[in-house]
């Protein structure tokens, strides 16, 4: 993708760009086999799929319908847009014999004591080697999916305009960081905003702090 002038995101390698003098731009994610590509020049696309065809055999499968097993639903008319894994959620429980399990209303019971090692959040550390305490959580885990697998994550004109609004108001910051690597995303962007005083860290009481539920085991009642 750089020999056809693209640049690729230090954030994320799968992801190239191509801004043109026009203020046009295309966004391609590459994944193994699967591509994306995402611009309003239909042209410029037009040519980009010419020229990649060049170099390797592709299938043009028109509007982005499916990416890495992830559907794509489009509504143009109110602008919104749906992502949803029910289809690859459905495979995985019916691999683990739990496709016709009762569903469960949390990611983690509160009846489960787990320590550091058991969390749910680490628990992909022991996949070689896994455990019984191991298979318990990701068992429930997938119970959890079992009644939330029709749930999607909509996007509409809002949720871009708020992050059209977040880029200009961090590029007038001058906070706008170019060609960062991962550890001056996660921990140096952090450490400079404490220090401008642009935040500053509350403690906020147990009763009113939104839980991790990933790490935190809460009823359901206080969800």
């Amino acid at each position: 993708m750089v020999e056809h002038g693209y640049d690729r995101t230090a954030s994320d390698h799968c992801v190239f760009v191509k801004k043109f003098s026009d203020g046009e731009f295309i966004i391609l994610l590459l994944y193994v086999n699967d591509m994306l590509i995402v611009g309003r020049d239909i042209d410029e696309i037009d040519k980009l799929k010419k020229e990649l065809s060049k170099s390797f055999e592709m299938k043009d499968l028109g509007p982005a319908s499916q990416i890495l097993g992830i559907k794509i639903s489009r509504d143009r008319t109110y602008g919104k847009l749906w992502l949803s894994q029910e289809s690859y959620i459905e495979k995985v429980l019916d691999k683990f014999n739990i496709g016709k399990a009762n569903p469960v209303s949390s990611p983690l019971g509160s009846h489960l004591k787990l320590s550091s090692k058991q969390s749910p959040s680490i628990v992909n550390r022991f996949l070689s080697n896994p455990g019984k305490e191991h298979w318990i959580v990701v068992k429930w885990n997938l119970k959890y999916l079992r009644g939330t697998s029709k749930t999607c994550l909509c996007l509409g004109l809002t949720n871009f305009k708020k992050l059209l609004w977040m880029k200009k108001f961090l590029q007038e910051l001058g906070l706008q960081q170019e060609k960062s690597k991962h550890i001056d995303v996660r921990y140096h962007w952090i450490r400079d905003e404490l220090e401008m005083k642009l935040f500053c860290f509350k403690k906020i009481h147990t009763d009113e702090n939104g839980s991790d539920m990933m790490t935190k085991p809460i009823p359901t009642e206080k969800l």
